[in-house]
């Protein structure tokens, strides 16, 4: 797929900036000058690769499982690599637990390359509050909703 720009020249050195471009995306460029008798011979191709930006959907499937009084398993699969907009360097699930009494524990997250993660360690019989995130080299991308799960 192509699309033509024109622009009139100045006499001075062009310059013309490419917009609405597509995350980490690779593009050729040529340029041609034309007048009022046609097209002049193409420059030479320049390959130029967008940067990459955060993901810009969530993991999908995201899945929380109690399997005792302190550890739950949390699951998912890989957003849609249409949205990645990047190479994907791995997750982040995202967890705290909620009192009785409406205050919430400390966050903590756990980093993993995997598409699964055991939580160790957490309260006996308590409410937590899960998202899981998607990162590249530019960030972290968008929060899945917030499961909430319960410990035996």
């Amino acid at each position: 797929q192509y699309s033509i720009v024109e622009m009139k020249a100045t006499g001075d050195s062009e310059v013309y900036t490419l917009d609405n471009l597509k995350k980490f995306a690779q593009y050729g460029v040529v340029v041609q000058a034309f007048n009022r008798a046609g097209t002049g011979p193409s420059s030479s191709e320049i390959n130029a690769t967008t940067l990459e930006d955060v993901p810009s959907q969530p993991p999908e499937n995201v899945r929380a499982l109690s399997i005792t009084s302190d550890v739950a398993v949390i699951s998912w699969s890989e957003p849609p690599r249409s949205t990645l907009n990047g190479v994907l360097k791995g997750y982040r699930v995202i967890f705290w637990s909620l009192y009785v009494d409406g205050e919430w524990g400390e966050m903590q997250n756990i980093t993993t390359t995997r598409e699964r993660v055991e939580l160790r360690g957490m309260e006996k019989f308590t409410n937590y509050s899960v998202q899981v995130l998607a990162y590249t080299q530019a960030g972290d991308g968008v929060r899945s909703g917030v499961l909430c799960i319960q410990t035996k």
